[in-house]
């Protein structure tokens, strides 16, 4: 089964198997990103959105699946003059969240995700352009603080791509669509 096909069924899959959980969240949040790394030799600032499915095992732990996308802004003249780089990430991530405090309505967490990322490369001269798709491992450590139906989270992704590491840090302030207890 060709790469981007299973970038798109694999997260169908799961989010179908979610959806039949009586403690199941639905979150959507806006997100800025800055790479990090080498990353940020060749990618500026990106924007995208991410939606977080969650169900609730106890009152402190929360399994949870992700889908983003980001879209990073083109880079000039780095590292060559007359180059311009445009990168674009999506990533399907599973894990898990873990309520540290928590009383009514408030909730601090750490969370982490394993997952897959399918990255698109251009590279533009010029004289010519040529671009990629890979798809690659990824993995989340997220920091984050609920309140009533707010989620403002602050991550570090990190992406094991063929040619080097991928690395950004993200933020990222959601609403819960649909709730249940």
């Amino acid at each position: 089964m060709n790469m981007k096909v299973k970038l798109l069924v694999i997260p169908a899959i799961f989010l179908c198997a979610l959806s039949y959980s009586q403690k199941m969240s639905l979150l959507v949040a806006p997100e800025v990103s800055f790479p990090n790394g080498n990353f940020g030799i060749t990618s500026g600032p990106g924007v995208g959105l991410s939606v977080r499915v969650e169900r609730r095992f106890s009152k402190r732990v929360y399994g949870m699946g992700s889908l983003d996308g980001i879209s990073f802004s083109e880079k000039y003249g780095t590292p060559f003059p007359l180059v311009t780089t445009k990168v674009g990430i999506e990533t399907f991530q599973a894990g898990a969240r873990f309520n540290l405090i928590g009383e009514a309505g408030k909730q601090f967490y750490l969370g982490g995700e394993l997952g897959i990322s399918g990255t698109y490369f251009r590279l533009s001269t010029g004289v010519s352009k040529s671009s990629s798709y890979e798809t690659d491992f990824s993995y989340r450590v997220s920091l984050g603080y609920i309140v009533k139906r707010w989620d403002i989270n602050g991550s570090q992704q990190f992406i094991s791509s063929s040619s080097s590491s991928l690395n950004y840090f993200s933020v990222r302030v959601g609403y819960f669509l649909k709730f249940r207890n």
